[in-house]
């Protein structure tokens, strides 16, 4: 299931990213930019369905960590090419064309992993929950995830969000069941209103914003 979500997800997100407007912007992430404190230094991080790089750029560039940055869509990471900040921090992230449910790290490598709006990328939930196991798995004890992902707790808009399927929006108790062995450090799920610029529809979704240290 984590595979043919991941695929769907990437066409309908290449035709997004072939905007070339960089369709997610230049703005780091709010989790990323209210915990960065946790984040700077000499750090390795994943940047988990890294989409254009908003994040990844961000954190080379302003705190200076060494990125791994995988996306499914080629498009996606041609488009770093666009951040004003990537061309001085080329050598400090590493781009990577991979579906991240399918890929393997050799072991806890990371200081830490951001996965920003990829859990819900997922036909079923369970798939993303999957994917937490592996990146709890690719994390050094102590290690920090910051989470960022559509939940249940609105009803999915399919003709704001077409690539996206109810079954895969993540319930938030079941994200704070896979991370029951670690240290919350936050967790607010509400409600966020946008509008995305190749639909123009007002919509409104469940959101949870996580930080999470792993056990030491």
């Amino acid at each position: 299931p984590g595979r043919r979500g991941r695929v769907e997800v990437t066409l309908a997100y290449g035709n997004e990213y072939r905007r070339g407007t960089l369709f997610w912007g230049t703005r780091p992430g709010t989790l990323v930019l209210q915990f960065s404190s946790l984040l700077r230094g000499e750090k390795r991080i994943l940047d988990a369905g890294c989409g254009e790089g908003k994040n990844a750029v961000y954190l080379a560039a302003a705190l200076g960590a060494d990125v791994v940055a995988v996306d499914s869509s080629r498009v996606a990471l041609q488009n770093f090419e666009l951040q004003p900040e990537y061309r001085p921090v080329t050598r400090r992230i590493s781009r990577i064309q991979a579906d991240i449910a399918q890929f393997q790290f050799p072991g806890q490598i990371f200081d830490a992993v951001v996965a920003y709006g990829i859990l819900h990328c997922f036909i079923d939930w369970r798939a993303s929950m999957r994917l937490v196991q592996s990146m709890k798995a690719w994390t050094i004890p102590g290690g920090i995830h910051l989470i960022a992902a559509c939940t249940d707790a609105q009803p999915l808009d399919s003709k704001a969000h077409p690539y996206l399927h109810t079954e895969g929006l993540v319930p938030a108790s079941e994200l704070l069941k896979s991370y029951r062995d670690c240290e919350i450090l936050h967790f607010a799920e509400d409600v966020l209103t946008e509008v995305h610029p190749t639909t123009m529809r007002k919509h409104t979704h469940g959101m949870v914003r996580a930080v999470i240290r792993m056990p030491t």
